[in-house]
């Protein structure tokens, strides 16, 4: 998993250009997380039709999007790389994971984030600011979510927000989560060589 988690030089700046340390500033990763989480989501807009052609860059990301109207709002795949940056960045694990449906017509992005204090991957979505438990309040990770769709039951979300709305739930339960969790995938590593491409396909 060391190539998902490179630190590369642009954490530094992404840390102290937005003060990321000490916005995470609670004692555990899992509360660290939740901080870093209801930042970005307090700070960016959420859209999935957002169609504009950003880098795989986190300051590129924020520059375009951070404090900025919903004009400016930005999809799974750009809210998932930046999250993830912005953890690697306080120092904890966590990169994006795909998420495709069993008949490639739908897609969303989330992310998977090492709590070192329970030593286990867990899964949070910060395009709708939440995260998974079961109904033990057990944090869960996209594997075990998958597994409770196929046994016909549903994880436990907590602090979901639609752009600081409770609406459309039902959708996100159905339509973003159990439609789009058939393939699981992530990039090959988390370096900076290919983030700048113009085409996905070079990235």
């Amino acid at each position: 998993l060391d190539r998902l988690i490179q630190v590369h030089d642009f954490y530094k700046q992404l840390d102290e250009k937005y003060n990321l340390s000490d916005i995470a500033s609670a004692d555990s990763d899992f509360d660290k997380t939740v901080q870093i989480l209801e930042w970005l989501t307090q700070h960016t807009y959420y859209s999935g039709m957002q169609m504009s052609r950003l880098k795989d860059d986190t300051l590129d990301i924020l520059d375009y999007s951070f404090d900025k109207p919903f004009t400016h709002a930005i999809n799974c795949r750009y809210r998932a790389i930046t999250f993830a940056d912005c953890l690697v960045a306080v120092g904890i694990k966590a990169f994006p994971v795909a998420m495709v449906s069993s008949g490639f017509s739908g897609s969303h992005f989330t992310c998977l984030v090492y709590i070192s204090e329970i030593d286990k991957w867990c899964s949070f979505d910060p395009s709708f600011g939440c995260w998974f438990t079961d109904d033990e309040g057990n944090l869960l990770n996209v594997f075990e979510i998958r597994e409770l769709f196929l046994d016909n039951k549903e994880p436990v979300v907590k602090g979901y927000s639609f752009n600081g709305e409770q609406e459309n739930f039902d959708v996100y339960m159905n339509s973003f989560l159990k439609f789009c969790i058939s393939n699981l995938s992530t990039w090959a590593d988390n370096s900076t060589d290919r983030r700048s491409e113009n085409t996905f396909s070079g990235r």
